[in-house]
């Protein structure tokens, strides 16, 4: 274990380290006033992309592990009985490899969330060849057929992509967020990412049938039982005639204003006892140990579906659970976090019930942010650590784990902060309503009000003040309100702010599905002046505007519409569940003046804001 706990004092000195630095005169930490160049920090500033998960895979014939090197833009090959790097295949410049498969024939496969494209990495006449095909503007899911070579790609926007020998051969719109997919002989099943949904689709000209799982009752804070509701599925694996779908629920209610402060030096832990308005939770569960899981604001839970039907939901004490993978046997399943939960191991047979039973895993590792997991053979499992990207193999006979190489990158301030959950705190991270620092699609309901979460991609740092109404003036007291106040982190010092800031701006923006001719543009930017939208949507909806109150009776402030059609339902109140129900229904008349334009104009508005 000398390894790991190595891993485990590096991880948790980037955070220490900064604190004992960034320090005022009196010794107390302090607050960023204003922008600060990067040659002012303390912490080099890494890219380190948002942690995405699921980009690990062993070959069929268990002999090498192959690695999606997120940061590095490279496909990576280990071999499991030896130390050091096989392979290393560069790919495109910026094109975040994520999902991999497998072909028939040897090659391997992998999504360019980045460049929209799908690679192929083939061995020919003793070299790697890396060939590439667009795909779509979001690629997220990929699937290989059980008798062929056809790939399937799904996508955040919707579309279901079939690519056969490096080319598209169809790509059909579904109007499914896809996560995840599989092809069965019935068609293709997958989930949707932000509504946690469980999809079917028999065929490509079907409608998708939608499944959930059920909402739990949970104590969140001090006795207050609310609805945890199914959001964010961030992984689907199958065993056999199961499907296992690891989401978390989100709770439908809190009470932020009243809760205070949290006590200082006093833990929340214990089942939401906590002062924290998001609640406290059960300590790191440890294999075999019969503890309570946390009741805080997001938990995370695991689903089984069979036949279409969940027929069980159950909760764990995983923070941020980004990957996972069933043994190959079929009789265990392996959940990795990257919130600070290391690896977590359950038995399949006791993923059954519906009620809000806790999990207990039978093995594991603690303290460690993973972001990949696979199994190299019924006693071994492939696991990443989402900070440093580094590889390790872990042998859950002897409990000893290994590194595959010795060139871990650095870690970062900024990346810790956002995907780990605040010691002593509740246990969830940012990054688990803001899920690959966008939003989770959730509207709470914060002290008696709607509250729809707000996404932090494509430039957050030009968009103070922060929040709805604008109230936060910027990223210090972003924090101070949401970090600490909520969350019942300590307070930050001013380099942690600072890089947290600057790593929050490499975050792009959703790319949209649709494209424009610049006279489709023109007309839809012409619809949406006409409408006098861009009195709040400011500069052509990319920046934010003013404060007003658009018919809810509350003074909230004009969002910036760059990724709009990423980021249903819409408004401070979630009530719109997409653009056309917005543009054609009559909801809130002091919100634009809509009854300016005609059908065809309504068209025309209609494309142009899902191309933002």
């Amino acid at each position: 274990m000398q390894r790991l706990l190595i891993a485990l004092v590096v991880s948790g000195c980037v955070v220490g380290c900064a604190q004992e630095q960034a320090t005022g005169p009196t010794g107390r930490p302090t607050a960023g006033t204003g922008p600060v160049s990067p040659a002012q920090t303390q912490q080099p500033l890494m890219p380190f992309r948002p942690v995405v998960g699921g980009h690990l895979v062993v070959s069929a014939d268990g002999m090498r592990v192959v690695m999606a090197d997120v940061e590095g833009d490279r496909l990576r090959l280990f071999s499991t009985n030896r130390v050091g790097l096989e392979l290393d295949v560069t790919l495109p410049e910026k094109s975040w490899p994520t999902r991999i498969v497998e072909g028939h024939d040897g090659a391997f496969h992998v999504l360019l969330r980045g460049t929209g494209a799908l690679a192929t990495v083939k061995e020919e006449g003793g070299q790697q060849v890396v060939s590439v095909v667009e795909v779509c503007a979001e690629p997220r899911a990929l699937a290989i057929a059980a008798l062929s070579e056809e790939l399937t790609v799904g996508c955040a926007g919707g579309e279901v992509v079939r690519v056969l020998g490096g080319k598209v051969i169809e790509s059909t719109p579904t109007g499914v967020e896809w996560r995840d997919l599989a092809v069965t002989p019935d068609g293709l099943v997958g989930t949707s990412f932000r509504s946690a949904e469980f999809i079917t689709l028999p065929s490509l000209s079907a409608t998708p049938v939608r499944t959930k799982a059920p909402p739990q009752r949970l104590d969140t804070t001090g006795g207050s039982t609310t609805a945890h509701l199914p959001q964010v599925a961030w992984r689907m694996v199958q065993a056999g005639a199961k499907t296992f779908v690891i989401h978390q629920l989100h709770a439908d209610r809190l009470t932020v204003e009243s809760a205070g402060a949290p006590d200082a030096g006093v833990p929340n832990g214990g089942g939401g006892t906590g002062s924290n308005p998001y609640g406290g939770g059960a300590p790191t569960m440890l294999p075999g140990q019969m503890v309570g899981c946390g009741n805080s604001a997001v938990v995370t839970a695991i689903s089984t579906v069979e036949n279409g039907v969940v027929t069980s939901t159950q909760r764990s004490n995983d923070i941020l659970p980004v990957d996972a993978a069933v043994s190959p046997d079929g009789t265990q399943l392996a959940v990795v976090g990257a919130g600070g939960t290391g690896l977590s191991i359950y038995r399949t047979a006791g993923l059954t019930g519906l009620g809000p039973t806790c999990l207990v895993p039978v093995a594991g590792l603690t303290g460690l942010s993973l972001s990949s997991v696979a199994w190299v053979s019924p006693t071994k499992l492939a696991i990443v650590e989402s900070l440093r990207g580094s590889p390790l193999l872990f042998d859950l006979a002897t409990g000893q784990a290994r590194a595959f190489t010795n060139d871990a990158a650095p870690g970062s301030t900024a990346h810790l902060l956002f995907h780990q959950a605040p010691r002593g705190g509740a246990p969830l991270a940012c990054a688990s309503c803001h899920p690959e620092g966008g939003e989770d699609g959730h509207t709470w309901i914060i002290d008696g009000k709607p509250r729809r979460t707000q996404t932090l991609a494509g430039g957050v740092m030009a968009r103070m003040p922060f929040h709805w109404k604008g109230d936060l003036p910027n990223l210090d007291g972003l924090m101070a309100d949401t970090f600490v106040k909520r969350m019942g982190g300590t307070v930050l010092m001013f380099d942690q702010v600072t890089a947290l800031g600057h790593w929050l701006d490499t975050i792009p923006a959703p790319k949209p599905s649709r494209r424009l001719s610049p006279e489709q543009a023109a007309a839809g930017e012409a619809a949406f002046n006409k409408a006098t939208c861009n009195g709040c949507h400011l500069e052509a909806g990319m920046r934010e505007g003013p404060v007003s109150d658009i018919g809810t009776g509350e003074l909230v402030r004009a969002p910036s519409l760059s990724g709009l059609a990423a980021r249903a339902p819409y408004l401070h109140t979630g009530e719109v569940p997409d653009i056309r129900s917005r543009v054609m229904g009559g909801l809130h008349p002091q919100h634009g003046r809509l009854g300016n334009l005609g059908p065809a104009e309504r068209e025309e508005l209609i494309a142009w804001l899902e191309s933002r």
